[in-house]
């Protein structure tokens, strides 16, 4: 899971590229109690904090009230980027501050119908989501041979 930064649309911000140092020190909407925050304050960087939610709609919404710039993982802020209400900043360090999520299970126990559904749904998930990937970085090499 990448976490995204994101603004308005009309922000200046929108269409620039960041290193972390210059997005801590734009006023920032965060998910109170995350591990975003303590991970930044332990990298020595002194935030810009202009409001603490509860929830990811809570920032999402902060944000569209032109409140600072968000912090959340990708997938919380896809259909609004995609409805062009918000735009992602460019910032390359916090896609490797993301988590990694893992399924657990006995396999010496047969699993429930509904638990062999969900564990299809994300295996198609993440299938469609290298994919994805890896046609991105397809477009990437073309561009780069068709610039030299």
């Amino acid at each position: 899971m990448h976490l995204v930064a994101f603004c308005l649309p009309t922000n200046p911000l929108a269409r620039k590229k960041l290193t972390l140092k210059e997005l801590v020190e734009c006023p920032l909407v965060l998910r109170g109690g995350g591990r975003l925050e303590k991970v930044l304050m332990n990298l020595g960087y002194r935030l810009d904090v202009a409001l603490r939610c509860e929830a990811s709609l809570s920032v999402k919404e902060a944000v569209r009230m032109g409140m600072g710039v968000g912090i959340l993982y990708e997938s919380a802020v896809a259909s609004r980027v995609a409805q062009g209400n918000l735009r992602l900043i460019n910032v390359p360090e916090l896609k490797q501050m993301g988590i990694q999520s893992f399924v657990i299970f006995d396999k010496r126990k047969p699993l429930a119908p509904m638990a062999e559904e969900f564990l299809q749904i994300l295996h198609e998930k993440r299938d469609s989501k290298l994919a994805a990937d890896d046609k991105r970085a397809q477009i990437v090499s073309l561009r780069s041979l068709s610039v030299h």
